[in-house]
């Protein structure tokens, strides 16, 4: 069983909650007082070209590429997306502009990377490779 990790963004930085309740909440310890948070980032287990954890809420550059490693490999252009969680499908995703171009992780045939996420980076997704 995979651990699950989170970061929580206190308004000005990532960090890691001292405390989570079951309906993900998280808390953290601010000079001896326990203070609450509602922006909650959960590890999807997959990180980026990088090595970088990619979290929900991560703002991520992808590039498919086809038949990887192979004379017929086939790069396309890079868009940016955000990356979501989906209760009715257990699964996390990404999704890009205003109509929630939903589609899910396939690792193997993307080029991820994290340039950033919603709370540091609140304008919207364009969608494109920005």
């Amino acid at each position: 069983m995979r651990k699950i990790k989170v970061r929580v963004w206190n308004g000005e930085q990532m960090i890691l909650p001292d405390y989570i309740t079951r309906d993900g909440k998280a808390y953290w310890k601010e000079n001896s007082i326990l203070t609450a948070s509602k922006s909650t980032m959960q590890f999807t287990g997959l990180k980026d070209k990088n090595g970088v954890e990619i979290y929900r809420g991560d703002i991520v550059k992808i590039q498919y590429v086809n038949y990887k490693g192979t004379d017929r490999e086939m790069i396309f252009e890079p868009f940016i997306a955000e990356v979501d969680y989906s209760d009715h499908f257990a699964s996390f995703f990404y999704s890009k502009d205003e109509w929630q171009d939903i589609e899910f992780f396939n690792h193997r045939s993307m080029n991820i990377e994290v340039i950033g996420n919603i709370y540091k980076n609140p304008e919207p997704i364009s969608g494109n490779s920005g």
